[in-house]
């Protein structure tokens, strides 16, 4: 089992050189950072075959105009949701606020009343109309 510090990892391992005797450190260094250059994808293709179809699919991924496209939609439409849910529960709080404004401007306004404070003070008090405040 491995507990893996991903900050001192790359720390330590800045370079593939760092990881090229360890095939998990190369994974991770792959995983963690792809490869930077051909060349790095030459040494990571010859330490395993699992890296090499890595290394493969990994250079495919990043040239493909068509699948970075795909990629951009869908990030774009996870980006999009997330603003979309923000927004409905930016609403619903708003709405909720609202609501128990109204709700304690009623029962001061029922207070208000019963102690016979004139209804257009009332209404200048809480915001309530005069309709409002009659049928309380």
């Amino acid at each position: 089992m491995y507990h893996i510090q991903l900050p001192a990892f790359r720390k330590e391992h800045k370079t593939l050189e760092s990881v090229k005797n360890d095939t998990f450190l190369a994974w991770l260094y792959m995983f963690d950072r792809g490869y930077q250059n051909p060349d790095e994808m030459e040494v990571l293709s010859d330490m395993t075959e699992g890296l090499r179809n890595f290394a493969t699919r990994y250079n495919y991924a990043i040239s493909d105009p068509d699948l970075i496209r795909r990629y951009r939609m869908y990030e774009d439409g996870k980006h999009d949701i997330a603003t979309r849910i923000e927004v409905a529960e930016r609403k619903a709080a708003e709405k909720a606020t609202k609501e128990a404004e109204k709700n304690n401007n009623i029962k001061v306004a029922k207070d208000l009343k019963q102690h016979g404070v004139d209804p257009a003070i009332i209404s200048s008090a809480t915001g309530l109309s005069l309709d409002e405040i009659a049928r309380l």
